[in-house]
């Protein structure tokens, strides 16, 4: 009754005169139990112009269902068929009423009585009416009805077969049992074979998703002319919502296949393209760990591998081996020419590291960062030894060896052009103050490394500016002696039989006593704070009431060497570098919110860091003896007549041009001394030039824009697509320098009605080759199956979209195309 109703109710919507035949009155009870809401119940005893009269003359807008308890008239003696054949005729058996349901035309009642199983789920008609095209061909009825047997979100064969995947892995024949019931199966299996070239008696999803894998997979003979299967994994890939499954399946699959023996001893150069299954990428990070790489070139493979690697559907999986591999390859080639390294001048080193050397101890840290992160020590072990061993062994040894050299010779006498710490102040504060407030902000431990990365940053954010300079700090470098320097001063002292600094004789120690040094010397206002207090504060109120009382404020803040110098965390001080670079970056940006336009970022000290704890042997000096030894540490030792040995440099203080009477021995190039209880992994205090070289990184707010991306173009060869694969070829426009930035794109192939019909390209253009021709990307764009039965003769456009956040992405070009793929070509693939 329901059923009858909601029918003759939903024809009324359309239709102004509704008519029921029924000669057998076998549902005249139903006629008169109907309560109408849309028309008026008319019986009809004879069908004769009477009726007509009313119907037009007297009635001409009611609405009325007609009901007539005898067979249709012919059509010669049929008063009414004007009328009828300009209105609708409501049938009573079940297929008729679910058609009129889904206002099907009557042709199409002969799918419905076909799949009766299916119509009888109001739900599933309800579904249904939702997808249908007005006036829908018979085929696009099967395929709406195939959507919402899988539950698909949109009607595409890709679809539904994702869906079946999806579902075989919960119930291996629930969707297999439902195709059977709804005699779906045929449709849908005949679909398959028609694009995918599966013509079996008896298709099964587990074996068409296997040939699949097999086909697209370079390890396997199975081949595919129109290269669909690897299409469809891409696709399958691509989608969001089945990714998981996607994953799932490769790994059952690679199991059942045996992928790990059909890779054998395939060079990792040969997998680059293999992004089908997981284990591809596993043996080539794993022979890339393994394998001893002693040239340029060897490294430059390698890296070009793991670039092409980054749009790989496994390469986020992966992204920490990748990381750690790439930054543990970057490391080895930076200290290809650690065995020859020696210096002339002071001037000549500390150009040379920062030039160069800095990048040898930047990537040992984001390596050793890395390959803790990754947790798979045993991958990696051989890299690591290898990195390790010749950081610790010739790299740190031969660079401390050639300054030392120059140490030794010409002892602590730096020439004036050297930027030491004592004249921060006076060289990077004092000349900024008339013409605008500035904050200095010293970061415990931040060495020149870890600022290139933070410069390089900041680069990247638009509006902000960014340069790097350095200082050199005083010796010892420990942190109330550098502290101290970087205050407005004309001396400085260490009091007697202590580490505690003075500068004109005013104590330095702690917040408090460097902002009096501050208000009392810096010649404007002026205060020192904690950067944990900064952070507290609202930016739009209290940060800037607070910030405004000022025209020079330094914000200490403790993160690296609190780790480092703590035997128990000295392991982490890399996890603490980089949690200091983004904290650094949020300062910097809560600071500009309390109109704070220059920043001038520096340290106390750097520090000496080796991942491998050093066993006794590697101390070699014991604690120094003395007349008076006020204090002892790994890597300087403060007191009188201090017991001097060829493994020290001893100073006086007037040597160090500091006001006292004392003395210091600093150990020899990584030398340390025995000292209970504290650590030996992170050091400070020395004069190895990771300790001394200090990084000044000045950083201002700008009202323009400071940066843009490089702009990305195409190859056009043609204006028409004649085969199932168009190549394409992308130019990124210029190099990638500091201030042009990289741009990723996604990129796919789109019909005029919006459907995607290709797969998608994603790819990052950070070319910094000069040569335009190193700077290009070619994809294959594989045109789905079923396009050129829609969209053949149609214009059809490439778009390239840029990202806005990690999930969402906007229009940045497209390029116009006709689709012309008369018929499908076995020939369509690349030889």
């Amino acid at each position: 009754m329901n059923n009858i109703q909601s029918a003759i109710e939903r024809l009324h919507q359309k239709h102004r005169l509704v008519f029921w035949y029924d000669p057998g009155r076998d549902f005249y009870e139903d006629f008169q139990q109907l309560e109408l809401n849309t028309a008026e119940k008319l019986e009809v005893e004879l069908a004769g112009f009477g009726v007509k009269y009313f119907l037009l003359k007297e009635e001409p807008e009611k609405r009325f269902l007609l009901y007539f308890p005898f067979d249709e008239p012919a059509v010669e003696e049929n008063f009414l068929l004007d009328l009828q054949l300009s209105n609708v005729e409501f049938r009573t058996d079940k297929a008729s009423i679910y058609a009129q349901e889904l206002e099907l035309p009557l042709h199409l009642k002969e799918v419905i009585d076909a799949h009766l199983a299916f119509f009888n789920s109001k739900e599933r008609r309800e579904k249904l009416l939702r997808l249908l095209p007005d006036k829908p061909l018979k085929e696009q009825l099967m395929d709406s009805m195939l959507a919402v047997a899988f539950g698909a979100d949109r009607k595409s064969l890709e679809h539904y077969l994702f869906e079946y995947a999806s579902d075989y892995l919960k119930d291996k024949d629930r969707m297999t049992r439902q195709l059977e019931r709804f005699h779906l199966s045929p449709y849908f299996w005949a679909r398959v074979d028609k694009h995918y070239q599966y013509p079996v008696d008896s298709p099964s999803i587990y074996e068409f998703i296997k040939l699949c894998f097999k086909r697209a997979s370079n390890l396997f003979s199975e081949k595919d002319p129109r290269k669909y299967s690897g299409l469809l994994l891409k696709l399958w890939q691509d989608s969001r919502s089945h990714q998981e499954t996607y994953r799932d399946w490769a790994i059952s699959l690679a199991e059942d296949l045996a992928v790990k023996n059909q890779l054998g001893s395939i060079p990792y150069k040969k997998l680059a393209g293999e992004s089908i299954f997981r284990e591809p990428d596993l043996k080539a990070i794993s022979d890339l760990a393994s394998t001893e790489m002693n040239s340029v070139r060897d490294i430059d493979d390698a890296l070009e591998y793991i670039r092409e690697k980054r749009t790989s559907f496994w390469f986020d999986e992966h992204r920490g081996y990748y990381q750690t591999l790439e930054n543990g390859l970057l490391c080895r080639k930076a200290m290809m020419g650690a065995d020859g390294i020696e210096f002339e001048e002071y001037e000549e080193a500390v150009k040379s590291y920062m030039e160069n050397w800095y990048q040898v101890d930047y990537y040992y840290r984001k390596f050793i960062f890395h390959y803790r992160s990754a947790m798979q020590n045993k991958v990696f072990q051989n890299l690591y030894q290898q990195i390790n061993n010749r950081y610790s062994n010739t790299y740190l040894l031969n660079l401390a060896t050639a300054w030392q050299k120059i140490i030794d010779s010409k002892s602590w006498k730096l020439p004036y052009g050297l930027n030491r710490q004592r004249g921060f102040f006076a060289r990077s504060v004092k000349p900024s103050l008339d013409q605008q407030r500035t904050v200095v902000i010293i970061s415990d431990g931040l060495r020149y490394e870890a600022a290139v990365e933070l410069m390089e940053r900041f680069r990247r954010e638009n509006r902000f500016e960014a340069s790097l300079d350095y200082g050199i700090t005083e010796v010892p470098s420990y942190t109330q002696l550098g502290m101290a320097a970087l205050l407005p001063h004309s001396q400085l002292s260490i009091k007697n039989k202590s580490q505690q600094v003075l500068a004109d004789d005013i104590p330095s120690l702690g917040v408090q006593g460097r902002g009096k040094i501050l208000a009392e010397s810096s010649g404007v206002s002026a205060t020192a704070i904690n950067a944990e207090e900064i952070m507290k504060m609202p930016s739009s109120t209290a940060g800037r009431e607070f910030i405004k009382q000022y025209q020079l404020i330094y914000v200490y803040h403790n993160a690296i060497d609190k780790e480092g110098d703590d035997k128990t965390t000295e392991h982490r001080v890399f996890d603490a570098v980089e949690e200091e670079i983004s904290y650094l970056m949020n300062l910097c940006k809560a600071l500009t919110n309390m109109n704070v336009s220059k920043m001038i970022i520096t340290a106390d000290h750097g520090f000496l860091y080796e991942n491998e704890p050093l066993s006794n042997a590697d101390f070699n000096l014991e604690s120094p003896a003395g007349e008076e030894v006020w204090s002892v540490s790994r890597r300087f030792a403060i007191g009188k007549g201090l017991q001097n040995s060829n493994d020290c440099v001893h100073f006086t203080s007037d040597e160090l041009q500091l006001k006292g009477d004392f003395e210091v021995l600093i150990p020899k190039f990584m030398n340390r001394f025995r000292v209970k209880g504290a650590g030996s992994r992170y050091v400070h205090g020395g004069m190895s030039m990771q300790e001394l070289l200090v990084p000044v990184l000045s950083i201002k707010k700008k009202r323009e824009d400071t940066t843009r991306y490089v702009d990305i173009d195409i190859i056009k060869s043609t204006e028409k697509i004649t085969t199932n694969i168009l190549p394409i070829t992308f130019i990124q426009s210029e190099p990638v320098t500091d201030y042009v930035h990289a741009r990723k794109i996604k990129a796919f192939l789109q019909a005029e009605d919006g459907q995607i019909i290709s797969d998608t390209f994603i790819g990052e253009f950070s070319f910094e080759d000069k040569m335009d021709r190193q700077r290009k990307i070619q994809h294959h764009f594989h045109i789905k199956a079923d396009a050129p039965d829609k969209y053949n003769k149609q214009y059809v456009k490439l778009v390239l979209q840029e990202p806005v956040d990690r999930d969402n992405w906007r229009h940045y070009k497209d390029f116009v195309y006709v689709l012309n793929i008369s018929v499908h070509s076995d020939f369509d693939f690349d030889l």
